[in-house]
């Protein structure tokens, strides 16, 4: 049996790069999130995840022992397309855009990263559901 989906705002309406705040998944399989430009945006947004028993302490620095994180691949709800971690997705317009990544096993950490940033306000959703 599934328990009903808890929302977690991850950006409200940035207009900056940087990481959002921190989900701890180590009990989810699978974790949908939204992806919402508005004001004409374009930028680019990668997942970053650990196995780390500790989330990393900043998830902009470069990847390193004290930083084991890495860009997670996800799937495009609208194509079904498979979304490469080190690609993201590319944002350039005002859009509504669904998306699901597998979290098992053992992830424990999860961000979301906007990098490439130009112009718009981004908000992301996540949704996570844990089986009961």
């Amino acid at each position: 049996m599934f328990l009903d989906p808890q929302q977690n705002t991850m950006f409200s309406a940035v207009a900056a790069t940087g990481a959002s705040t921190v989900l701890e998944c180590k009990f989810l399989k699978h974790l949908g999130f939204t992806v919402v430009g508005a004001s004409t945006s374009v930028f680019t947004m990668l997942v970053r995840g650990t196995y780390a028993p500790t989330a990393p302490t900043d998830w902009t620095a470069a990847q390193s022992l004290t930083q084991p994180y890495d860009n997670l691949g996800f799937y495009d709800l609208e194509t079904g397309n498979f979304v490469a971690g080190d690609t993201g997705v590319v944002f350039a317009a005002n859009d509504v855009k669904n998306y699901k990544i597998n979290v098992d096993p053992g992830l424990n950490f999860l961000c979301f990263m906007i990098t490439s940033y130009t112009t718009g306000a981004i908000t992301v959703y996540s949704y996570n559901v844990k089986e009961n």
